[in-house]
Formats: structure tokens, C-alpha cells, sequence
């Protein structure tokens, strides 16, 4: 399900915005710049690293633009569009609240995912993904471990899962768990469950991918067939419960 309206902000915000955007197509990097979050890296030859927002970023392409209305040059298109985005993206957090379909902790990200990598991805893998978020919590899985690794595996779709794809993962190698235990056994689980709060993807290739952990720590998920009763996630048994178990 999907929802898009347009609106905009106030001037204060696009020049913010647009500054930052000139920073960058200069290479005046710095503590303060927008882009100092961006956490992509390269761990060794063959590994792609690049988070959405830095993809983004590229498409920037500075244009000499003169108007009464324009205090500074080299406005582009792109800046009106990202903060179109960034608006469309508050809408649609607003949109999902109100509706109380989709679980609070969840809905910003959900709205993310929704407004770019959504669209990229198969349609069965976003109807899965959708179909998770009112999903009871699996047999052998606590639901509030479980509220958790949905909201990880919504990142993971957001950031990686187009990228991965490309690279020949499957699905399963992405979302898969353990069809008897998915919470216990861990060598069923695909790419997006083993991640957590304190533990997220720095690069990916067709072979594997590497974790940093909130210590600094590196580790290495290497891409595996699961065993034969590993299925997609949404494709578990919940017991017969319906509704949302996200508490």
C-alpha cells in the first residue's frame, strides 16, 4: 500500500538543505556536513557500499540558475526534490498513523522504504514485507524480539535488498528463517534477521557481507543455502492468531 501527496516547507529548510548540497559538490567535508553520517565503505575488493542517502546524493547536478527570487546560484532541480521527498515521507508517517494499521515504531521506516526502494523490489517481496507488519509473532519467536527484527528487516529491504538482489541473493538468503525454530536457529536466518540495533550492513557482495557492530567490530555473513524447512518469513505459522502482535 502506498500513498503520495505533495506539499512543501518553508524556506528555511530548502536553503539548509541546498548549503549542504553545495558543501558537498565542493568537497568541503566537514564534522557538521549533512553527509558525515553516511557509513558506506569498501572491505576489500568486490564490495559495493552505498547507502541510499548517498546514492542520492549523486544525482545532485548543480545548474547555473538566475531569478529574482534566487539570492544564490547553482540551485538545483534535485534540492526541491529531495525536499519533496522528505516531505512526502512526513505525509505518509502522518497517513500511517492515523490509519493504526501499521505499528508506531514502524511507521517511519515503512514510509521510508515506500518512497524509494519499494518500487525496485518484486512485488511479492514488498506484499511479504507489508504482510509482516500485522503479522502475529511466529511460534518460538517472543514478540518483542519479533517487532524488532521486522522493523530491522524493513531497514535492511530500504537500504541493501534492491542491492542484494542484483548481486543474485535470493530471497530466502534475505529473508528467510526456520520454519520449525526461526528465533533459535540462527543458521537459517536470512540477511535481514541477523541484524539489530547495535549491528548493521557496511558492504555487500555476491558472496557475502560484512556487519559492524556498535563496538567497531567486523564480521563476516557468508551467503548459504538455509536448510530445506527455512521459508520466507511471512510464510511462518503464527498459530492461527490474526492482528497485530506488535507490544
Amino acid at each position: 500500500m502506498s500513498y503520495w501527496r505533495t506539499s512543501s516547507r518553508g524556506a528555511t529548510m530548502r536553503a539548509d538543505l541546498r548549503d549542504r548540497l553545495l558543501a558537498v559538490a565542493r568537497g568541503d567535508f566537514s564534522p557538521e556536513s549533512a553527509v558525515t553520517h553516511v557509513t558506506g565503505v569498501t572491505e576489500g575488493h568486490g564490495y559495493v557500499s552505498m547507502p541510499l542517502e548517498l546514492q542520492r546524493l549523486r544525482e545532485f547536478r548543480l545548474e547555473e540558475h538566475q531569478s529574482e527570487n534566487d539570492s544564490i546560484a547553482g540551485v538545483t532541480a534535485a534540492v526541491t526534490h529531495a525536499a519533496d521527498l522528505d516531505d512526502a515521507i512526513s505525509e505518509r508517517v502522518a497517513i500511517f498513523r492515523e490509519e493504526g494499521r501499521v505499528p508506531p515504531e514502524i511507521c517511519e521506516a515503512w514510509a521510508r522504504f515506500n518512497s524509494g526502494s519499494a518500487a525496485a523490489l518484486p512485488v511479492a517481496i514488498v506484499e511479504g514485507l507489508d504482510h509482516l507488519l500485522t503479522m502475529p509473532a511466529p511460534r518460538d519467536f517472543p514478540p518483542a524480539r519479533w517487532s524488532k527484527a521486522v522493523k530491522q528487516a524493513i531497514h535492511f529491504a530500504t537500504a541493501w535488498a534492491p542491492l542484494a538482489f542484483g548481486l543474485g541473493w535470493t530471497a530466502e538468503e534475505q529473508f528467510g528463517l526456520h520454519q520449525i525454530a526461526p528465533d533459535r536457529r540462527h543458521d537459517a536466518k536470512g540477511l535481514a534477521f541477523t541484524l539489530s540495533d547495535d549491528k548493521c550492513i557496511v558492504a555487500i557482495t555476491a558472496a557475502s557481507a560484512v556487519i559492524r557492530a556498535a563496538s567497531g567490530a567486523k564480521l563476516t555473513f557468508y551467503r548459504r543455502p538455509g536448510p530445506e524447512s527455512a521459508i520466507l518469513a511471512w510464510e511462518l505459522d503464527t498459530g492461527g492468531d490474526s492482528g497485530s502482535e506488535f507490544r
